[in-house]
């Protein structure tokens, strides 16, 4: 197991590294929708910071946690150097969110696992070629989560568990004179809570795994467990009101933010899952309103893409 380090929304484990990034729903119109931008990492706190506050209800349920709203959404962007990849599994409610199974057995087929950096995000649950479902925050116990779509018990966590290769498969240090084609711009880097529903679709390819599945150590892993948090769980646990959303759809509708579209039209896309092809969406309507306006937002290009 690799240390854990959390600085300003990124959580780094050795020398791989995830934020989660904030966003809004894109519509649920039936339409394939292109990447949306970020609206800046959500805030992470540790659970630790407030465990003489802690009920049972919550303690060891999770490392850290986030402040979400249901008109909100995330994605997760994802670094680590070229020349020492990482494989990565992420659970929604313990669901695999590509294959929507419990397994951490790693598999090929269906691909149940990222590469990273050759995936540099994941915006949602893999339901069909070329796309996915967007992660948005939908109430537990009401059969609106994937996760509870498909039979696993109801929970708010979502789990990273990074899988490192097996020794000696990638050189240790960086070569002489070497710079990575993927690495990513810099970004400005009652209890009740919630999990991930699957909202609006949007373009996005899973790609196959490069270097096969023998390059991976399973044995050699680590997992974060990141709590899903509503406004009053967050105030429950922390004393204070969670930070003010930066999103307001009616906001970005009319100043016309763009979205970003990963130029990968030669790449290969993995096949979605036979089990994840039946998922409803949630559709509920958006009210976001009276949040600030935020301009000059984009979702950061990696250098691959700059060159393609």
């Amino acid at each position: 197991m690799k240390p854990i380090r959390e600085h300003a929304g990124t959580i780094r484990v050795g020398r791989f590294s995830f934020r989660l990034e904030r966003t809004l729903r894109v519509p649920d119109d039936g339409h394939e929708h292109p990447l949306p931008p970020t609206f800046g990492a959500f805030p992470i706190y540790a659970f630790a910071a407030y465990s003489k506050q802690l009920s049972a209800a919550w303690r060891g349920r999770a490392r850290y946690f986030i402040p979400i709203r249901q008109w909100e959404a995330l994605w997760i962007s994802f670094d680590a150097p070229a020349w020492r990849p990482n494989a990565v599994q992420i659970f929604a409610g313990g669901m695999n969110v590509l294959t929507g199974d419990s397994s951490r057995r790693l598999q090929g087929r269906p691909q149940n696992y990222i590469v990273c950096p050759e995936q540099p995000w994941l915006d949602g649950f893999k339901t069909s070629q070329g796309c996915v479902r967007q992660f948005v925050a939908a109430p537990l116990d009401q059969g609106l989560t994937v996760a509870e779509q498909l039979g696993c018990q109801s929970s708010s966590l979502v789990s990273i568990r990074v899988i490192e290769a097996q020794p000696g498969r990638f050189p240790s240090r960086p070569p002489c004179g070497f710079r990575s084609p993927y690495t990513l711009e810099s970004i400005t880097m009652h209890f009740s809570d919630l999990g991930l529903g699957a909202g609006g679709i949007i373009q996005q390819k899973i790609y196959p795994d490069p270097y096969g599945l023998r390059t991976w150590n399973s044995s050699d892993s680590t997992t974060i467990d990141i709590a899903l948090l509503n406004s009053e769980a967050f105030c429950e646990i922390t004393g204070q009101q969670p930070p003010p959303s930066t999103i307001s759809a009616i906001d970005y509708t009319r100043l016309g933010f763009p979205w970003f579209q990963l130029y990968d039209e030669d790449a290969l896309d993995t096949k979605a899952a036979r089990r994840m092809r039946g998922i409803e969406s949630l559709k509920t309507p958006d009210p976001s309103t009276g949040a600030p306006v935020i301009r000059k937002l984009r979702r950061p290009k990696t250098r691959k893409d700059k060159n393609a």
